[in-house]
């Protein structure tokens, strides 16, 4: 369906002494993006070639973003676990394996001279970090969502693991009534509203799709624009360590209900320990789930951003706040994605562009920034004052940047989960990367 794919693995051998200009001429034929295929085995993150060319790929035009990675269907919880302990660690790609060692010397030397190991080190971690935690949350399915919650879990980060599980309950429970609404035809469905308390002319009005007929979308639309005010909603989404415990108990039985038994079973083990710790007092004084802190080194990358601004640094101020936002991906109340947070090579080159591109990348880190007020006041203000200041800008001299839609809010995010249910095409090519 005129989607292309470039497998690295049988890809013909590059000398490392051409490999800027094979991996440049590989790069561009794929402008989709890049996909590191990981395996629970770590294979991929321990060769340098590949390594070579995550870096590549962000460090000349492309953009983090421009990185994904891709788990095995198979992969265990445990797998999973483990390629995200290798990433907060840290790669070192001074250690990663080359099946000849005249490669190995002459990409860590090209390593060296373009960035430096420590720079080039925490550029592709950086990279496949950001990729995982996307994947995995916003770009994934039932599988990805449960292992991001288990990874959540693992972190102690309680806040965005409620945040994530409220979502996907709310959405299996409107799926369950469209299918159940879909199995009435046109007839018996106009008598079931008018049942439950609709006029006929009601149904036939508030109800009635853009062909004429009474349609369970548009019911099933009405209904969820009414369920934001149901008490029971608030609860299930309520920062608390009450609500955790019963949101887990129903995602244990929704997954369940979808023959993934080793996720349910981890997913009771947890909320059993949880409620064992409460009962014990261990807990107790943390019934507010407390949001996890940002990352990245913030409060350095915000001061340099500030020091940037000062200077009039607009576009150096741009680079460090994208690196920010990716480093704390798991945070953003949105994808770091093309559509909402775009690398800066996608924004316009203007003034007015890169005014616009920085007021975006202000307002995701001052919605990101929003539950640590006590500890960073001082940046949440500059942030909230200079992204008004940029907005005004922008506005009086004719917006160019990336037209984006920005902070969704807890609906939008159920969007974007309804949205993964859905097969995604693409009709341009990507490269996959394999352990070569």
């Amino acid at each position: 369906d005129g989607l292309y794919v470039a497998i690295d693995l049988f890809s013909p051998s590059a000398s490392a002494s051409d490999a800027p200009a094979s991996v440049c001429a590989l790069l561009g034929s794929c402008p989709k993006g890049l996909v590191l295929v990981v395996d629970a085995g770590l294979a991929s993150l321990q060769r340098l070639w590949c390594l070579y060319e995550v870096f590549w790929a962000v460090q000349h035009g492309k953009g983090s973003a421009y990185v994904r990675v891709a788990l095995p269907g198979d992969t265990p919880i445990e797998g999973v676990v483990s390629i995200q302990g290798a990433l907060t660690a840290g790669l070192d790609l001074a250690k990663a394996e080359c099946a000849r060692d005249k490669d190995k010397s002459h990409l860590l030397s090209e390593l060296r001279r373009k960035s430096g190991m420590q720079r080039s080190n925490a550029l592709v971690t950086e990279a496949l970090g950001s990729a995982l935690f996307s994947k995995l949350r916003w770009r994934s399915s039932v599988w990805g969502w449960a292992m991001y919650a288990v990874l959540n879990l693992r972190g102690a980060d309680h806040l965005p693991l409620n945040q994530l599980i409220a979502s996907v309950l709310e959405l299996d429970e409107e799926e369950q009534e469209m299918r159940l609404l879909q199995s009435y035809d046109e007839k018996s469905f106009i008598k079931m509203l008018e049942a439950g308390g609709f006029s006929h002319s009601e149904a036939l009005t508030k109800f009635t799709d853009a062909d004429g007929h009474v349609s369970q979308e548009k019911f099933g639309q009405w209904c969820r624009g009414q369920r934001g005010s149901k008490e029971e909603q608030t609860k299930r989404a309520a920062p608390t360590h009450t609500a955790l415990l019963a949101n887990l108990a129903s995602f244990a039985c929704y997954l369940d209900r979808l023959g993934m038994g080793n996720f349910a079973e981890h997913f009771r083990g947890a909320a059993a320990d949880m409620a064992a710790d409460k009962a014990a007092g261990r807990a107790a004084a943390r019934e507010a789930l407390s949001a996890p802190a940002p990352s990245g080194g913030l409060a350095a990358a915000l001061d340099d951003v500030m020091e940037r601004c000062d200077r009039d640094d607009q576009r150096g101020a741009v680079q460090v706040m994208y690196r920010l936002l990716l480093s704390n991906g798991g945070l953003l109340a949105t994808d770091t994605d093309e559509a909402s947070i775009p690398p800066p090579e996608l924004s316009s080159q203007s003034a007015v562009g890169i005014a616009d591109t920085l007021r975006l990348y202000m307002e995701a880190a001052h919605a990101m920034l929003a539950a640590h007020a006590s500890t960073h006041s001082r940046h949440i203000e500059y942030l909230a004052d200079t992204a008004a200041e940029l907005n005004a800008f922008v506005a009086s001299n004719g917006a160019t940047g990336p037209d984006v839609a920005h902070q969704r809010s807890l609906a939008g995010n159920r969007t974007l989960l309804r949205q993964t249910m859905q097969a995604r095409r693409s009709n341009e090519s990507i490269l996959l990367l394999n352990p070569s």
